[in-house]
Formats: structure tokens, C-alpha cells, sequence
């Protein structure tokens, strides 16, 4: 069994991997004759459960006739599309924790309704 863990960057990637694969009318087994896998590996790719490495995901766009340079940058597009919402929040919480007022900001509404000082 695979350590192999998914980031949900790479989920990302496997929704888009799937998506144009599904669009280009290429089924798994298809495309596994293409590649020369088993379709177990197509499968167990498209699930997360085995990486699909730079020159491999290539291959793969070849395959089903995708132009690679314009799948890599609508992978981008979806993380960034994705993730700078949640990456600009956690960003503004860091900074909140990290005030030197030495106030814990989270528990400053928890201290007021048990009595505490604020």
C-alpha cells in the first residue's frame, strides 16, 4: 500500500486530469491501452491513490489529445482559484495572533461572558 497523500493542491490537479479526460471521449480503458498500463493504474491514479509525476502527466495529456502548456495553466488558474481566498484568511488570522498587544484575541469573547478581564 502507497504512503501516498493527496494535498488538496493535488486534488485539484485530479479533478482537472479527470474533467479533460472525460471531455476529450476517452474512457479509462482507452486510455490505459494508450499509455500501456493496466486500467487498474489509470484508475488508481485518477483516484489519488497513485502520483502522477511532470513527465508522466504529459504523457497522459498526449494521450487523449490535450495540449499540455494549456493544462498546466488551468491547473494553476483552479488552485489559485481555490485557494488565495483561503490562503489571504489564514493569513489575517496569523497576523491577529501575532499582535504584540499580548491579548489572545480568541478568547477575549470567551473571558467577557465568563467575568473575565478583557
Amino acid at each position: 500500500m502507497s504512503d501516498f497523500r493527496p494535498t488538496a493542491s493535488y486534488t485539484v490537479f485530479l479533478r482537472h486530469l479527470v474533467r479533460v479526460r472525460i471531455d476529450s471521449g476517452t474512457s479509462p480503458t482507452e486510455l490505459a491501452k494508450r499509455l500501456d498500463l493496466p486500467v487498474e493504474t489509470v484508475r488508481e491514479i485518477e483516484a489519488g491513490k497513485t502520483p502522477l509525476d511532470f513527465v508522466q502527466t504529459r504523457a497522459w495529456c498526449l494521450a487523449i489529445g490535450v495540449d499540455f502548456t494549456a493544462f498546466v495553466l488551468q491547473i494553476g488558474k483552479d488552485i489559485e482559484a481555490n485557494f488565495v481566498g483561503a490562503e489571504h484568511q489564514a493569513m489575517e488570522l496569523l497576523d491577529v495572533l501575532e499582535s504584540d498587544d499580548g491579548e489572545d484575541p480568541l478568547f477575549a469573547e470567551f473571558d467577557e461572558l465568563e467575568g473575565g478581564v478583557s
